[in-house]
C-alpha cells in the first residue's frame, strides 16, 4: 500500500493529468522472481481492489488494461480520489519526501524483440561467476551514485522525459541490459 500511495502522491504533487498505470496480469504478478518487484503478488491486487472499493474510495479506476494477441497490452490505470488527497499534505511534499526501493535486479537479459508487439521478453539466466562480477560492478556504481550530490538544475518538478514520464531526481541508479538473448551474450554458461 505504501508503494501505491507514494506513486499516487507523486502524481498529485506534480499535478499530472495522467493516471497511475499498474499491472494486474498474472504473468507480471507471478513472473520470474529475478525481475519482479517485491510489492507484486496477490497482496498487491488485494490492496488495489480495497483502495478502489466504493466503501473506501481512495482511488478510482480510470481504464481497465487489455491485450490483443501479438500486440503490446495496456495497463489498468487509477487516479487518486479527493478522499485520498485529504490525507496527503500536498503543499509540504517534495521529492525529498520520497525514497526509492532498490531494483530487484540490475542485470537485465532480454530475448529477441517480437516484431508485432515491439517488445522483448525478459529472460531468466543462471548465476555464474560472470553474472556475479557484472552485478557487483553495477552495484558499486549505484552505491557511488546514491552518495553523489546530483541535482537537476534545469526545469521544475513537473518536467517529463522523452517517454512522458516524470523526471524522478531520486532515480540515481543504473541497470545493465543485454538484448537479443543469452546466445548473443556471455551471461549464460
Amino acid at each position: 500500500m505504501e508503494a501505491l500511495a507514494c506513486n499516487l502522491a507523486i502524481i498529485a504533487m506534480l499535478d499530472l493529468d495522467a493516471p497511475l498505470a499498474v499491472p494486474r496480469k498474472a504473468s507480471v504478478m507471478w513472473s520470474a522472481a529475478r525481475y519482479r518487484p517485491p510489492v507484486y503478488g496477490k497482496h498487491f491486487l488485494t490492496v488495489l481492489d480495497l483502495m478502489a472499493d466504493p466503501r473506501v474510495a481512495l482511488i478510482e479506476r480510470v481504464a481497465t488494461g487489455y491485450r490483443f494477441a501479438g500486440r503490446p497490452g495496456l495497463r489498468t490505470t487509477y487516479r487518486p480520489t479527493l478522499a485520498f488527497l485529504e490525507h496527503i499534505p500536498l503543499a509540504l511534499l517534495s521529492w525529498a519526501a520520497f525514497g526509492r526501493a532498490e531494483e530487484p535486479e540490475v542485470l537485465i537479459l532480454k530475448g529477441l524483440k517480437d516484431p508485432k508487439a515491439g517488445q522483448a521478453p525478459l529472460m531468466d539466466y543462471p548465476e555464474t561467476a560472470t553474472t556475479h562480477r557484472l552485478r557487483q560492478e553495477v552495484l558499486k556504481i549505484n552505491a557511488f551514485l546514491s552518495k553523489a550530490r546530483i541535482v537537476l538544475l534545469d526545469g521544475g518538478p513537473g518536467d517529463l522525459d522523452e517517454e512522458g514520464q516524470p523526471l524522478d531526481p531520486s532515480r540515481l541508479t543504473l541497470r545493465r541490459s543485454f538484448n537479443g538473448g543469452a546466445d548473443r551474450h556471455k551471461v549464460a554458461p
